[in-house]
């Protein structure tokens, strides 16, 4: 049973039946409190002191075994504690270095640790203390933008290339023509007749020397682009043939044509016509290029049948009503033949073949329009200029005439002579200059226009035949026709006057070989 006692301060205290005749603590004022052999039984009231405070059950006594525990958890406590603060400091410092910049050292200090050396660190360890010469760290090579962006050095145009020679035996004393072309790229071209000689240009891609002298002849050759960039040197030589005998005597041009020979004729037609109609004016114009090969099928002392095929052609300008016109037209001529027949004279005696595309939309929605091509006539006309021969001795300033006629179309026609002077010689060519004295006949009633009055006059007719005496041919021709006048027209029974103004420009040039370089 529980023994009740009290303390000398008065505080009555519980505690139980074991330790009877044993010590123990107050409670309340820590006091060593004698337990008697005998006390109250529990359950009885508890006694009240001076206080009057209830009894409280007594403290056991704190044995020395209990302290001592206590000292060592407090201990190892503190030990812990101070671990951790140690760790945190040594993390704080471990970021300051890390953000330290690299060559920077920072001396130990004396309450400062060295952090452990490890092997993959040994280098970085060694610099912070040693504190050597920084090693720089390889940059990734820097791109130029100026080598980058540089291009490539300008490709320098292509050499020059011969496209024909003529004559293609040259000989002392004559001239001698070269025809040049050098890729796609645009360029003009120099040549020189010697290693020491200064270049000299060529026009329109053409090189002609006359004069020829000695044994051989080299001429170099060479492209200049729009910047002045040449090309590499084209050289060429050619031997010399003899200067021919020509025998003292009166001179007489005339063609040297056998049966099998192939010439190219290579022409060039422009037109400007322009129309003034109820006071509106027409201008239009026409440029295009034919190219014909002749072939001499049969010769004899009959003369010449000579096959004309048409092997190219090409518009070159137009305005848009004519070229809608011609323009198809244009593009179907290669392929065309004639046939032409020469008398011994080289005079045309009969020309067949095809009629080709003549004239189309006269009095089209849009106005008067006189689109044409050559027709029939035109080409025989052609035919006579290209095999011109005088068929007389020529002596500077001699003069001749011949007839002819002139078809123009729906607009009437030509008839006159043609008016010869022999001009001279140059440059190993003679010239032939020429005429036309011709007279306006208007169209017959029912014609292609309703015309009921037309007048027209010449006002330059004429043009100039170059011919090489030693090859035995023509080799450059052109004529222009230029007219003026007017007509009147019954449109809708009215009569409308119609003001007329055409210029025509032919331009042949006969060559040996297919210009086109084939």
């Amino acid at each position: 049973m529980p023994i009740v006692l009290s303390c000398s301060c008065g505080q009555c205290i519980t505690v139980l039946e074991n330790l009877a005749g044993k010590q123990t603590a107050c409670p309340r004022c820590g006091s060593t409190v004698q337990v008697p052999a005998m006390g109250r039984p529990v359950g009885l009231p508890p006694v009240a002191n001076a206080c009057g405070s209830p009894c409280l059950p007594a403290e056991r006594p704190r044995s020395k075994r209990n302290t001592v525990w206590a000292l060592l958890a407090a201990s190892i406590g503190l030990v812990l504690i101070v671990a951790g603060i140690v760790v945190i400091l040594n993390s704080m410092q471990a970021s300051r270095e890390k953000e330290d910049p690299i060559g920077q050292v920072t001396p130990p200090g004396p309450d400062r640790e060295k952090p452990p050396v490890q092997e993959d660190q040994t280098e970085k360890q060694d610099n912070r203390v040693v504190n050597p010469p920084v090693k720089e760290e390889k940059k990734p090579a820097e791109s130029n933008p100026s080598k980058e962006d540089k291009k490539p050095p300008p490709t320098p145009p292509a050499a020059p290339v011969i496209v024909r020679a003529e004559p293609a035996q040259p000989y002392q004393g004559g001239t001698l023509t070269v025809q040049l072309k050098a890729g796609d790229m645009p360029v003009t071209f120099q040549y020189r007749t010697g290693p020491k000689e200064e270049w000299l240009p060529a026009r329109d891609n053409r090189v002609v020397l006359n004069k020829l002298s000695g044994p051989k002849l080299m001429v170099e050759f060479r492209a200049l682009d729009e910047q002045g960039r040449t090309s590499e040197i084209l050289t060429k030589t050619w031997n010399l043939l003899p200067p021919p005998v020509i025998t003292a005597g009166p001179l007489l041009l005339e063609w040297k044509l056998k049966q099998g020979d192939i010439i190219f004729q290579e022409l060039k037609v422009v037109q400007k016509p322009n129309y003034s109609l109820l006071g509106v004016f027409f201008n239009t114009s026409l440029q295009y290029t034919v190219l014909s090969s002749f072939t001499v099928e049969k010769a004899g002392t009959e003369g010449l049948e000579v096959k004309q095929k048409i092997e190219a052609a090409q518009l070159v300008q137009a305005d848009a009503l004519t070229q809608g016109i011609l323009a198809p037209a244009i593009v179907k001529l290669p392929g065309t033949t004639f046939t032409i027949h020469l008398n011994p004279r080289m005079e045309v005696t009969k020309f067949e073949g095809a009629k080709p595309f003549q004239m189309a939309n006269l009095l089209g929605g849009q106005g008067l329009q006189l689109a044409s091509l050559l027709d029939q006539d035109g080409w025989k006309e052609l035919a006579d200029l290209t095999f011109f021969q005088p068929n007389r001795p020529l002596e500077k300033n001699a003069k001749w005439s011949r007839k002819m006629t002139h078809n123009w179309g729906a607009l009437g026609s030509w008839a006159g002579k043609i008016h010869y002077a022999y001009t001279g010689k140059e440059k190993g060519i003679h010239k032939v200059a020429y005429s036309l004295g011709m007279v306006y006949q208007a169209p017959k009633a029912g014609g292609m226009l309703p015309i009921n009055k037309a007048a027209f006059k010449p006002h330059i007719a004429g043009g100039l035949i170059h011919f090489d005496a030693e090859r035995g041919k023509v080799t450059e021709a052109q004529e222009r026709f230029h007219v003026r006048g007017r007509l009147n027209l019954n449109l809708l029974g009215q009569n409308s006057p119609v003001e007329i103004d055409e210029d025509q420009l032919f331009y042949i040039r006969i060559w040996d070989r297919d210009p086109r370089g084939k």
